[in-house]
């Protein structure tokens, strides 16, 4: 009966063991058609356990240990731990989201005074100028800074969340690539709107 088997026969040592892999394209009756079709081969005789025990430990070598974090301390490991950009990125998108929720009192007052009146809108802009509860301006407009940017970084970092999940972008190029962007970005932003909000243009 004859066998089909396909194109090209490849011999190996892997570990002093003999593994054969085999693709073919056409039709060979026994191994003796092998040179007829071109395809040398010749006979490997396997060492004996000694050899092999001696090549495999030549084979091995040593790799460099890295460190292995899981249960982090805040007071030894974080000071050797290297984030990625994701990680800063993935961070800073949780903190700016709880920030936007813990001010969120100060966002609805803004919003109540600078809509109601005339008169309500001028105590909002003077809030940011004299100051109000026992706090001067410049530390309302510092507070005002950190919800823009927190605006920003949650809103840029959301889009960059919403590239991946929807074209399956999980590579680490395109990871470190937007995180980059969505750094650069938010921090831009941010700096064009505290020159306009502390009167620079």
């Amino acid at each position: 009966d004859v066998s089909t088997v396909r194109k090209n026969l490849h011999l190996y040592w892997y570990k002093g063991k003999l593994d054969a892999a085999l693709q073919y394209n056409f039709e060979l009756r026994s191994w003796a058609d092998l040179p007829a079709a071109g395809l040398g081969y010749h006979r490997v005789t396997e060492p004996d356990e000694n050899h092999r025990k001696t090549r495999m430990s030549d084979a091995v070598t040593p790799k460099k240990q890295r460190p292995e974090f899981r249960n982090l301390n805040v007071f030894t490991d974080l000071r050797t731990y290297r984030l990625p950009l994701a990680g800063v990125v993935s961070i800073l998108h949780r903190i700016s989201g709880a920030l936007m929720f813990v001010l969120l009192p100060f966002i609805i007052w803004m919003f109540d005074k600078s809509l109601s009146s005339e008169f309500s809108y001028a105590k909002f802009t003077a809030a940011f100028k004299v100051g109000m509860l026992g706090l001067p301006g410049w530390m309302w407009k510092l507070v005002a800074l950190a919800l823009i940017w927190a605006f920003l970084h949650h809103f840029i970092a959301g889009v960059r969340h919403l590239i991946m999940d929807g074209w399956h972008k999980v590579d680490k190029e395109f990871s470190k690539s937007s995180a980059v962007v969505t750094l650069v970005l938010s921090v831009l932003l941010t700096a064009a709107l505290a020159l306009k909000l502390f009167g620079v243009f």
